[in-house]
């Protein structure tokens, strides 16, 4: 898990991390994964998750997730940065919950008061970026 230790200043890097997270072990349900990086670049030693998620997003958990980050960012590392990747169980294509999950965090980060890198979507065979097509209703 080397490639969670290093600086993230590009979408590669990032790509590099999320990948040596979702490794080859899969999902056993719909999962998210955070990562808090400092003004740097460089992760925070804490990754959160949460499971037991909603088949649909719910704004006013992704609204209490982004309050709870900002305090994070701000006392742990002011100037910092949020990663964000949406993981289930399952191959591709993504199906319409993936995409209504994924457009409602891009949504939530773009009105949060702190730097973020583009929603990422896991499967147990994939890691890419969202595009920025499944980020438009």
């Amino acid at each position: 898990m080397e490639s969670l230790n290093r600086p993230v200043h590009c979408t590669a890097d990032l790509f590099r991390s999320w990948s040596a997270l979702a490794g080859p072990w899969g999902y056993d349900e719909p999962e998210l994964f955070m990562l808090v990086f400092d003004a740097e670049g460089r992760p925070l030693p804490l990754l959160s998750g949460i499971n037991e998620l909603d088949p649909l997003p719910d704004e006013d958990m992704i609204g209490a997730l982004c309050a709870l980050m900002r305090q994070v960012i701000e006392a742990e590392a002011p100037g910092g940065s949020l990663a964000i990747m949406y993981a289930r169980p399952g191959r591709r294509p993504a199906r319409e919950e993936d995409d209504a999950w994924c457009r409602a965090l891009h949504h939530g980060l773009q009105k949060a008061p702190f730097r973020s890198w583009p929603v990422f979507f896991a499967t147990d065979d994939q890691v890419a970026q969202v595009p920025p097509d499944s980020l438009v209703a």
